[in-house]
């Protein structure tokens, strides 16, 4: 630390006076956008929370989309307010920060961790804001600012809960994924629609409520769907797995929630799941799908949209999920399955998550296999509960529930807990859906066709 630096933690100690230490804590935590920033290199640099602000619990800021090489302060203060800086066309909410923390953009644009509390002692209803400025010559000003943030810290977490709500969605919703496809500022859900061989998209109206759906077709038996920008126009597009075509769709974005018709890329027989990730370190997002029986297919990303001829790799029986994470925290992206139960029809039996955490250069240590619920069908990724460590939520068919492994920090997972769902779900996303500052779930049933929105009631 050196002197132009006051770590969060001093002061945080500072203030954790004996008297606020013996309160027990009803206060509620809060974490709330302020503001919108100003755009730079990269666009708008984003400040964003890993963790809450419970008592127990980890919690620090991470900025992204900064210009590379480029040096940053974090600013915060206990007291907002809103100083408008003409020069920079831009507010400053910390007017008079009391605390700083000066940093080095990384060569992806983001931050080192930014007032990291790694255990949050009690400091009951204690609020303060924090914003987060770059040194970039395309900002007005020559300097980007990034929203600010407001946090309210609160009491112990309370056990993982959620709220449901529901809307109609399609009769066979097989995959469901959640981006802001129409740079509105609000997400929005994509769900495979096999029973007309396409995709439908509902609009988000914030608050986690969504418009009515808008269909677009893909190829025969579409089963998973990914999104990404894969052709770094800053738009997301979208990737469909399509298991009786033996073919991958790729629906490029046009920025306003429609999508160019779809490209066909084949990928070999019976593609069932589908993830994306950066997988030779090119920058560019490469595509790994999982055939049904024994095979993946791995096809490198041009950058244009357009991928590799696919190659084939041995994979275990039966996968129906994908994705790439940091399950261990070491910075390493880790390859995470779910193998359903081969006893398909009749549809009975356990499913498993398997997870292969990577060892770098594209190789992986051996697999670890950890219980998912009867009859798993798809899983989401994210920190579901607080703690800064990755959870794996999955949608469990015969049991009507969506369950959660928690992640334990060193590639391991819990457990599974369970949570009503509607009948019959099959496919599970998670993402902020109402901007509170945690990750909550949707969940697409089969039988009710709807979509049953879980609302995380960490902070609320």
């Amino acid at each position: 630390m050196d002197a132009k630096t006051i770590a969060l933690a001093t002061f945080v100690l500072a203030l954790a006076t004996q008297e606020l230490r013996a309160q027990v804590c009803a206060t509620k935590g809060l974490i709330q956008p302020v503001g919108v920033g100003t755009p730079g290199s990269n666009g708008v640099p984003l400040l964003s929370t890993v963790g809450v602000p419970l008592q127990g619990k980890t919690f620090r800021f991470e900025m992204t989309s900064g210009l590379p090489g480029a040096r940053g302060i974090a600013l915060g203060d206990f007291l907002e307010s809103a100083l408008f800086l003409p020069q920079f066309g831009a507010t400053l909410y910390p007017a008079g920060p009391l605390f700083l923390q000066g940093f080095v953009v990384n060569g992806d644009g983001g931050s080192p961790p930014l007032f990291a509390v790694p255990t949050v002692p009690n400091l009951c209803g204690l609020e303060f804001v924090a914003q987060a400025v770059v040194v970039d010559p395309a900002a007005q000003g020559g300097v980007g600012f990034s929203r600010a943030m407001r946090i309210r810290f609160g009491g112990p977490a309370p056990p993982l809960s959620f709220q449901a709500q529901s809307f109609p969605a399609t009769n066979v919703p097989q995959s469901l994924a959640i981006a802001d496809l129409d740079g509105d500022g609000v997400l929005d859900l994509v769900e495979v629609d096999s029973s007309a061989d396409g995709i439908l998209v509902l609009r988000g109206l914030g608050g986690g409520a969504f418009a009515a759906g808008q269909s677009f077709r893909v190829g025969d038996g579409p089963q998973h769907l990914v999104i990404a920008d894969l052709n770094a126009d800053g738009v997301p597009d979208v990737v469909v797995a399509n298991n009786l075509s033996g073919d991958v769709s790729v629906l490029l974005g046009l920025g306003d929630g429609t999508f160019a018709a779809a490209a066909s890329v084949p990928v070999g027989s019976l593609p069932n799941a589908i993830t994306l990730g950066d997988l030779n370190g090119d920058g560019v997002p490469d595509l790994v799908v999982a055939l049904l029986f024994d095979d993946v297919a791995v096809l490198l990303g041009v950058g244009d949209g357009t991928f590799a001829a696919a190659q084939a790799f041995p994979d275990g029986p039966y996968p129906w999920s994908l994705a790439i994470a940091d399950m261990n925290g070491d910075g390493v992206p880790d390859l995470v399955e779910l193998n359903r139960a081969q006893n398909i029809f009749p549809a009975t039996g356990d499913g498993s998550i398997v997870v292969l955490l990577g060892l770098g250069g594209g190789a992986f240590a051996a697999a670890q296999s950890f219980p998912a619920g009867n009859q798993a069908i798809s899983m989401a990724i994210a920190d579901l509960d607080g703690d800064a460590i990755l959870d794996v939520a999955v949608a469990n068919t015969s049991t009507d529930k969506a369950s959660v492994l928690l992640g334990v920090g060193n590639g391991t997972l819990g457990a599974p807990l369970g949570f009503a769902v509607g009948d019959v779900p099959l496919a599970i996303a998670t993402a902020d859906l109402d901007g509170n500052g945690v990750h909550d779930l949707a969940v697409a049933s089969n039988l009710t066709d709807d979509v049953v929105v879980l609302l995380n009631q960490l902070l609320d």
